[in-house]
């Protein structure tokens, strides 16, 4: 894959010209907003930024252009001298004058992945791996690399590719290119590039071909990469949406990362930050139904029956009467199938728990959601748990 057929544009200093939103002139005459820029950079970057940046598929190209990117142009088409579409204008990170547009080669495998999947989008291959430098020579040593080769060494391995790959392996060249020391490519003479876009620029089905040293000897194979599961739901209407129940006034949701993002700017406590993202992003996720989220309790509606409980909420439900909860639904049937005269909810964070009287949870569903204005004791997904039982699935 050369670098004109990677980014389709020309090279550093090459003329892109970002056109935006569409503006109405008196008389009904039509403009459309139109910033010149020049390509400063071929690079490769994370999509998302924030505390959930680490729960992206990796870093994918961006062309880096020296015009700001506003509401106005953001989305817009970028197009070369020649009148070719390279990309598409998406992103500011960094100082004033800075912008990112999506290569259009990003954009095609898109499109390829929807006719792919009957229009529906399925995500990006992602690296099935963590690594890090291969730097240290004692390290070097102890893997038996030459003196003359670079690569990474594999600390952690996705389960989807466990059978190919393993811990301390060297990938030291992956479809021909040679990997550096620091997981860098050459794009092309003396300009170097995150390996990542080697694996997340492909097309759907496209194969990946790995060189590796294990235990000093060469090794070779192929894989056919995609979307990884992950600990928690990523993005709003692509694989998370709205979800809650209300059990006794208290208030469960699976975590996802537009509700991370949006708590970073609520001040997050660092204890949830610690106990969630630090030990999804360390290791992988052994099981796509796994991949709804921690749940955790966001609120207490105030009421005599979790009267004392309030004022603590944000914490990571651990098991309800000693049952392991891993997902909504699972809270929904071990809540409903509760026969004993308490409720325990126990969380992760010091052994916390919370012990309600089970019968007056029921009986004050009605009374909650009438004081506090919510219709339904449960998001439109879960509703059919509560199918029958009109007193808790709804207002009266």
């Amino acid at each position: 894959m050369g670098w004109r057929d990677t980014c389709g544009v020309g090279g550093e200093s090459s003329d892109t010209a970002v056109f935006g939103a569409r503006r109405w002139l008196p008389h009904g005459r039509e403009h459309h907003l139109r910033d010149a820029s020049v390509v400063s950079r071929i690079d490769c970057k994370n999509y998302r930024v924030g505390y959930t940046a680490a729960h992206n598929p990796g870093r994918i190209l961006v062309i880096q252009i020296d015009a700001a990117i506003n509401p106005g142009n953001s989305g817009g088409p970028a197009f070369c001298p020649a009148g070719r579409v390279v990309g598409i204008a998406f992103q500011t990170l960094g100082g004033d004058g800075i912008g990112y547009i999506i290569p259009v080669l990003v954009l095609r495998n898109f499109l390829d992945s929807l006719q792919q999947n009957d229009n529906v989008y399925r995500g990006l291959p992602e690296l099935p791996f963590k690594g890090f430098e291969l730097r240290n020579q004692s390290l070097r040593r102890y893997l038996q690399v030459p003196f003359d080769t670079t690569g990474v060494v594999i600390r952690n391995v996705a389960p989807a590719i466990s059978a190919l790959l393993q811990e301390d392996d060297v990938i030291t060249r992956i479809d021909d290119k040679v990997v550096g020391d620091d997981f860098t490519v050459e794009l092309r003479q003396s300009e170097l590039l995150a390996a990542d876009y080697l694996v997340t620029c492909k097309r759907w089905g496209e194969s990946t071909r790995f060189s590796i040293l294990r235990a000093g000897v060469p090794r070779e194979f192929s894989a056919v990469l995609a979307p990884l599961p992950h600990h928690m739901p990523r993005a709003s209407g692509f694989d998370c949406v709205p979800t809650y129940a209300i059990l006794g006034g208290l208030v469960f949701v699976p975590l996802c990362c537009p509700m991370f993002d949006y708590k970073e700017h609520k001040h997050v406590s660092q204890q949830l930050y610690n106990l969630v993202s630090h030990s999804m992003t360390s290791t992988f996720c052994a099981d796509a139904s796994l991949s709804t989220g921690p749940i955790v309790l966001i609120n207490i509606l105030a009421d005599s029956l979790n009267y004392g409980y309030n004022g603590r909420p944000w914490r990571v439900l651990e098991s309800l009467n000693g049952k392991r909860i891993t997902t909504m639904d699972q809270l929904c049937e071990t809540y409903l199938a509760n026969s004993g005269e308490f409720l325990r909810f126990s969380f992760s964070q010091e052994g916390d728990k919370i012990v309600l009287d089970a019968q007056k949870c029921r009986e004050i569903s009605t009374t909650l959601m009438r004081t506090h204005a919510i219709s339904s004791i449960a998001s439109k997904n879960l509703a059919h748990h509560f199918a029958g039982r009109e007193a808790e699935a709804k207002a009266a």
